[in-house]
């Protein structure tokens, strides 16, 4: 796949976060070392909280409303 592999060679990535799923996921579904968060909808009645910091450290809230 060749956006999986763009992101597995981008030098500066940190995760990989999308909103096209109506359901939260977060792992490493191709065990490449990229993490990808898939997002749940706001009809889901939730929202992500993203703290990044250093070169690759994050946390990922899921806080629901």
């Amino acid at each position: 796949m060749p956006y999986v592999q763009s992101l597995r060679e981008a030098p500066a990535l940190v995760f990989e976060m999308n909103g096209h799923n109506h359901q939260y996921r977060l792992g490493q579904p191709y065990n490449d070392g990229v993490t990808y968060v898939n997002s749940d909808a706001f009809s889901e009645h939730h929202y992500m909280l993203v703290t990044v910091w250093g070169d690759k450290q994050f946390r990922i809230k899921r806080v629901a409303f």
